[in-house]
């Protein structure tokens, strides 16, 4: 006798077997980059020329109170 699953069996399974599909075209799709691209720089390097600069500007607006009215 062949026995059947029930909805929930089922629906469980297509969850299961849709999880693994996706994580197996995740996983495809992370491919090492094309062998013309070349670094510049690296985070590290990134956050001391931009971001730095640009927060401690910001941090440092509201220490600095304007001569004038104008500033």
């Amino acid at each position: 006798m062949r026995r059947s699953l029930t909805s929930r069996a089922a629906q469980t399974l297509r969850v299961c077997v849709g999880i693994i599909a996706m994580l197996a075209v995740s996983v495809s799709a992370q491919r090492a980059p094309a062998t013309g691209v070349r670094t510049l720089a690296s985070v590290l390097q990134l956050h001391e020329l931009l971001i730095s600069p640009a927060s401690d500007a910001v941090f440092n607006a509201s220490t600095d109170p304007p001569a004038d009215d104008k500033g």
